[in-house]
């Protein structure tokens, strides 16, 4: 059924700030998924796609639901990984990480609007076009797990919360 399907992932140019939609490409797939990961201060080595800095394109675009319908999409399932009334606020994380991307000016400013990116977002799917359908996949609350979680028993909770609200769609 996915034979003949196109997959894009978004990474963040460091030197623009800007999204960038990228087709999943068969050489060069493990590069473009890391790059989709790479977040500021937490990555040791620069991830490079052409020559270019490449970080995680929720940085730019954390519900790339907009470019999905400009993409044609017009039944579209998101799968979240917050409860459905989470709105985005300012994290000190944010401020921290553009300090440390000041040579990046773009990215840093990008950083210090996420907030902002991800509620524009918010407000596309709750005010879809009405061309468009759009169905969200959230857990019913808070799931234990962050983004250094290493607990096995954590990890696999969240992971079946996720797969019972998958189940529901």
């Amino acid at each position: 059924n996915l034979k003949d399907k196109n997959f894009y992932v978004v990474v963040s140019d460091a030197q623009s700030g800007i999204p960038e939609y990228l087709q999943l490409d068969r050489d060069n797939y493990v590069d473009q998924l890391l790059a989709t990961g790479s977040l500021p201060v937490l990555m040791r080595e620069a991830i490079l796609l052409d020559g270019l800095r490449k970080y995680d394109g929720g940085i730019t675009d954390p519900l790339p639901v907009q470019k999905a319908y400009e993409y044609g999409a017009k039944d579209i399932v998101i799968i979240r990984t917050y409860e459905e009334s989470f709105v985005r606020k300012t994290k000190l994380e944010n401020h921290v990480a553009a300090f440390f991307t000041k040579s990046y000016p773009n990215i840093s400013k990008a950083l210090k609007a996420n907030a902002a990116t991800y509620n524009a977002s918010l407000d596309f799917i709750k005010n879809p076009p009405a061309d468009c359908r759009i169905r969200q996949i959230c857990p019913p609350n808070r799931l234990k797990a962050k983004r250094s979680t290493t607990d096995i028993k954590i990890m696999k909770a969240d992971y079946a919360i996720g797969l019972a609200c998958g189940a529901k769609h």
